[in-house]
């Protein structure tokens, strides 16, 4: 069982190496230690995020922009920072160890094309997608 984003990174990390065979150079933590970047010595770059759930309500949110179903979703903050640092994936994980990876470009392209960006009641703007965009990691 997974219940942090310390445990989070270390199956990450696992994962990474298992899959690529190439070795994390670099644990960055971010987001006062809710996220986590990931580089490989290759130079490749991993956004880690631990997840408690999914966002059950992504398809009554965005009823009117045609979505269905259950989805993700990531402040824009962060979101950026992984396009700006050329992270290559997002990868979410769950309480069950589940992995699943999307790539910032892709979760940005999909959340402004589909319209499914919106504003929090602090101001935050989330970008949200559906689980069909998140490729399951093993």
């Amino acid at each position: 069982m997974i219940e942090n984003v310390i445990d989070a990174m270390l199956i990450a990390t696992e994962l990474i190496e298992k899959n690529t065979k190439d070795k994390v150079a670099s644990k960055i933590n971010l987001n006062n230690g809710k996220h986590y970047l990931l580089i490989t010595q290759k130079g490749l770059k991993y956004y880690v995020l631990y997840k408690r759930a999914f966002y059950m309500t992504f398809g009554r949110e965005f009823e009117k922009e045609g979505q269905t179903g259950i989805g993700e979703s990531i402040n824009f903050e962060y979101l950026n920072y992984c396009l700006k640092q050329s992270v290559g994936n997002i990868l979410l994980i769950y309480p069950d160890g589940k992995v699943y990876a999307v790539s910032p470009i892709e979760w940005v392209n999909f959340s402004v094309g589909s319209n499914t960006i919106r504003t929090q009641k602090g101001g935050e703007k989330t970008y949200s997608i559906p689980i069909s965009l998140l490729k399951r990691w093993k």
